[in-house]
């Protein structure tokens, strides 16, 4: 109840949220020096949620709430957050920031990592298309190196079709852009 004491974790409490916001703005940076990989952007959503985790601890202080609120409250942006997430396609997102933001698309940045588009599985294939578009990119060697990615990636797609316990609608939808472009 001593507002000086108050005052101090409020401090605390700011000082922290600056430190995951300047990890975060650092992040960013490292993404855009490099590239977007999987571990960088759960690590991003990691921060904000402790980020917000921290925003609530001082609103409890400040509206005076209960544990039982915080912990709901934080629960609320788990589920918010982990909802969220099923609907995103993170590798096509990760694979079309890539790709936009490679050296070969910008003519800075790093160069396109195959091998690691190749480990995002059939999802990099509109990426991989929007590359293969772009004027001369087929006629080099890393255009012919993402052909061959692309050409597993779809066989990959295909092949799973048949077998029902692997089906999903973005699976099905990617097919059919497949299919279309065949």
């Amino acid at each position: 109840h001593d507002k000086r004491i108050r005052a101090l974790i409020y401090l605390w409490l700011a000082q922290n949220v600056f430190l995951v916001a300047s990890a975060m703005l650092r992040t960013l940076n490292y993404i855009e020096d490099y590239s977007l990989t999987f571990l960088r952007l759960s690590a991003l959503i990691w921060m904000g949620l402790v980020a917000t985790g921290l925003i609530l601890i001082m609103a409890r202080i400040a509206f005076e709430k209960s544990n039982d609120w915080l912990l709901s409250a934080n629960l609320a942006t788990l589920a918010a957050t982990l909802y969220a997430c099923c609907f995103v396609n993170f590798a096509s997102m990760i694979a079309h920031y890539n790709v936009t933001h490679s050296w070969e698309a910008k003519g800075r940045g790093l160069a396109l990592d195959r091998c690691y588009f190749g480990s995002l599985g059939p999802a990099v294939i509109p990426a991989i298309d929007w590359f293969l578009a772009q004027p001369g990119a087929g006629d080099t060697d890393l255009g012919r190196m993402m052909e061959t990615v692309r050409m597993a990636a779809v066989d990959r797609l295909l092949g799973q079709r048949g077998d029902w316990r692997v089906w999903t609608f973005r699976g099905w939808r990617l097919a059919n852009y497949v299919l279309a472009r065949e």
